[in-house]
């Protein structure tokens, strides 16, 4: 593939690991058509099927690091490759996990009304997904049939799964709020842990305040701290501005040991 020729050593910028990226895509999955929509959205039209809509952050998160590009590029096109082939998907029960999305995220979903889900609160839902080698491809219904586990357990189950792949979780302080983050894209999910939150409520003036703007960032703060409100309120609205994984800029606040629109 033509992305290879590019010489390791030279680190290249956003704007142009997205075109290598785009041609790259266009090449692997022709003949479906490959569009992208700046600045970071890469669509792919598949026959009979709808569009497959991929945010390009990770890509960019992944090349930041300090990786190659082309061994980046290729591993991201063998996992959007996945995507385009969900019934090649391993179902277990092992593999379940639980995604944080809002509203908008399923009205984009060709087909959302078969997907495995649950409301949280607000424009908040959880998703049901199996974490696959390279992708992680939403639950239908039909799927979850197969797992032989009750809508009580769901949760119980994915929250599970999630601590077992999760690695260490780092917390950043900016004086008044905080910011939570875990390297691998699941931080959103971060929401569904309540003994990580019955321990941070022990940080915090108040009811915990939080914000998941991205599917990358945690903001919170406590409810007692009318700068910190201010703060991850503002950081929340930036975030989510970027487009990169958006999620929601609604503040939730945690009270009896569940969340609610603040």
């Amino acid at each position: 593939m033509f992305w290879k020729q590019k010489p390791e050593n030279k680190r290249i910028g956003r704007e142009e690991l997205f075109e290598i990226y785009v041609k790259a895509a266009s090449e692997k999955f022709a003949p479906h058509k490959v569009t992208f929509e700046p600045p970071n959205l890469l669509k792919i039209q598949v026959e009979g099927r709808g569009t497959l809509a991929v945010r390009l952050e990770n890509l960019w998160r992944q090349y930041s690091s300090g990786g190659p590009a082309d061994a980046i590029v290729e591993g991201h096109l063998n996992s959007v490759a996945g995507l385009l082939e969900p019934r090649q998907a391993q179902i277990s029960k092992e593999s379940l996990v639980p995604l944080i999305r809002d509203e908008a995220y399923l009205r984009s979903m060709k087909g959302s009304e078969g997907i495995a889900r649950e409301h949280l609160t607000g424009d908040i839902w959880i998703i049901y997904a199996l974490d696959q080698p390279g992708s992680v491809l939403p639950l239908g219904d039909a799927q979850l049939e197969k797992l032989a586990v009750s809508r009580s357990d769901l949760r119980k189950m994915a929250v599970m799964n999630l601590k077992k792949i999760l690695p260490a979780i780092e917390k950043r302080s900016a004086g008044s709020w905080h910011e939570l983050s875990a390297g691998n894209c699941y931080e959103a999910s971060l929401l569904l842990l309540d003994d990580l939150w019955d321990e941070l409520q022990k940080t915090v003036t108040g009811d915990v305040v939080a914000a998941v703007p991205s599917r990358t960032a945690v903001l919170f703060t406590g409810s007692g701290s009318a700068e910190g409100i201010v703060a991850i309120r503002q950081r929340a609205k930036e975030v989510y501005s970027t487009g990169q994984g958006p999620v929601s800029q609604t503040l939730l606040r945690r009270s009896s040991g569940a969340w609610q629109v603040f």
